[in-house]
């Protein structure tokens, strides 16, 4: 909890910092038709970040590199509820730093642009989830490659979702959802 409130106050402290040099954008659509695309955005971005783990796992399998998924031992009912609330939250803890601050930092981007600011979040969240190539022994540096790749397609996913519909909260409901079937599934 207390990762995931300090990345929302980090983007929102941004925001407010940032807020001054952007022009005001008008409501012209309502709530209801608001939660729709946010709905569909959670969607799309559950759908992208679940073919990308697949994608990972066959290609960590196709490898024969250890997958190091979630290195959490659960002992009891306990230990389990904690780490579904974890990764639950995960989505609170990243999506607002690595794509969030971003869209904020820069709010119109042309294409070469875009491709920039995709590889430094692309690479920024790869640098929290390196955990996953921990263990591969000789095959460190494909693995490493392999967490690069999965976390350059689900954040450059996500980071065009909000940049096109302005809107950070379905991408954080989707990562803490494919987080939370994924623990389950697991």
């Amino acid at each position: 909890l207390g990762g995931a409130a300090l990345t929302v106050w980090t983007f929102f402290l941004v925001r407010a910092w940032v807020i001054g040099h952007l022009p005001a954008r008008s409501a012209t659509r309502g709530t209801f038709a608001r939660l729709c695309t946010g709905c569909a955005v959670a969607a799309a971005s559950l759908v992208v970040l679940m073919a990308s783990n697949i994608a990972y796992n066959t290609l960590v399998d196709a490898f024969a590199m250890p997958n190091v998924a979630y290195p959490m031992n659960m002992y009891g009912a306990e230990q389990w509820m904690v780490m579904i609330m974890a990764l639950a939250l995960a989505g609170v803890a990243e999506e607002p730093v690595f794509v969030g601050v971003a869209v904020l930092l820069w709010p119109r981007l042309p294409g070469r642009t875009f491709v920039g600011v995709w590889a430094l979040t692309s690479l920024a969240r790869a640098g929290i989830h390196l955990y996953y190539a921990a263990g591969a022994g000789i095959e460190t540096p494909a693995a490493v490659v392999l967490v690069v790749l999965w976390c350059g397609a689900w954040s450059g996913f996500n980071l065009f979702l909000v940049y096109r519909t302005r809107r950070l909260w379905p991408v954080m409901l989707a990562h803490g959802l494919q987080n939370t079937f994924g623990a389950a599934a697991g």
